[in-house]
């Protein structure tokens, strides 16, 4: 693949309101391979996640939809997206965007390969 390995997204709870998981910087190209939520809290807990412009996540834009997670410590406590898209920095509507049900609840990681222009 190529590109240099890189953790895109370093562990961060997602919000209780739209926001960016990452703001992709112009000159580069994200390849995202892994994106690794996790719920951290005694109760179950939805999300989406999508591609758009910055902190939006209009119908159609998703790549998931109000997923539910179990409560911690469970085996459905835990997702895992491989393989996912690629984003160009340079295009306003390639945001990583995503919301949770109840904000410090659900924790986001992604990786991925980034390259230049």
């Amino acid at each position: 693949m190529a590109g240099t390995p890189k953790l895109i997204a370093a562990p961060a709870f997602l919000s209780s309101s739209i926001a960016n998981i990452f703001t992709p910087n112009a000159a580069l190209k994200y390849q995202i391979t892994h994106i690794h939520v996790t719920n951290n809290t005694a109760g179950a807990v939805t999300f989406s996640l999508g591609v758009s412009t910055t902190a939006d996540l209009a119908a159609g834009k998703e790549l998931v939809k109000d997923y539910s997670l179990a409560a911690k410590g469970t085996s459905a406590a835990s997702f895992d997206l491989y393989d996912g898209p690629t984003l160009d920095g340079s295009v306003a509507s390639h945001f990583l965007t995503g919301i949770a049900s109840a904000g410090s609840s659900l924790i986001i990681t992604v990786n991925g390969y980034i390259s230049a222009l």
